[in-house]
């Protein structure tokens, strides 16, 4: 399960051929509607998912 979730992390945030959300978060690549995007949607879910189990 760890496993799983390190890797939809690293998909969403870091890999280049991902959604890499870090890159385009922090240097200001994403428009306002970007943020209501089904990968930022999931991200929130799995972060939310992260903090109730762990």
């Amino acid at each position: 399960m760890i496993v799983l979730l390190k890797e939809d992390l690293q998909g969403l945030l870091v890999e280049r051929f991902g959604s890499n959300l870090r890159n385009r978060i922090a240097h200001g690549l994403m428009g306002y509607e970007s943020f209501f995007s089904s990968e930022l949607i999931y991200l929130w879910w799995l972060n939310l998912h992260i903090c109730r189990v762990y």
